[in-house]
């Protein structure tokens, strides 16, 4: 898998602080990029496999929904991006992992240092999770941020919300 040249690399991105993931549609395919500095690209080193997990919790109507990006099978790097289901922009990157078999992820210093492919396995999760909203009322980005507060509480970390078992379904 080719490695980004950093002038794709959206501006959004490169303006944030490290360490942070970032869901974005470019050219019609929803990348991940995870925003590191250079001395946090020392937990990649040799095999980097990913995983993918979608965490669902239902506030009706709020439906809060995590993306989490597990690297190289550690806590340590665990990552998360919270998806606002009713907002546009999360509709987009659901529609993204409904269709897309593979998802790259690309750790972005400076430059983008090094690029992963991930087995996209929240594909169904993601299809199931759209017909969802489409039954539901509207909810306001106010509404989607107590629900999130509330989940932060109990689940303060990414590597916690990766092992809260919040999946599809289940809460």
């Amino acid at each position: 898998m080719p490695t980004l040249d950093r002038s794709t690399v959206p501006a959004s991105v490169l303006a944030i602080n490290p360490v942070r993931l970032v869901a974005e549609i470019v050219d019609d395919r929803l990348l991940l990029f995870l925003r590191e500095d250079e001395w946090g690209l020392r937990k990649y080193v040799g095999a980097c496999p990913g995983e993918l997990r979608l965490c669902v919790w239902d506030f009706e109507p709020v439906l809060a929904v995590v993306l989490l990006l597990r690297l190289a099978r550690t806590d340590l790097t665990t990552f998360e991006y919270w998806i606002d289901a009713g907002s546009p922009a999360g509709v987009r990157i659901l529609q993204g992992l409904a269709e897309q078999p593979r998802v790259d992820a690309h750790i972005v210093t400076a430059a983008v240092a090094r690029s992963v492919r991930v087995q996209n396995t929240v594909r169904q999760a993601a299809l199931d999770i759209l017909d969802t909203i489409r039954q539901r009322r509207a909810w306001t980005p106010e509404d989607f941020a107590a629900a999130r507060r509330r989940i932060c509480q109990l689940y303060p970390t990414a590597a916690a919300l990766w092992w809260s078992g919040a999946s599809p379904g289940e809460k």
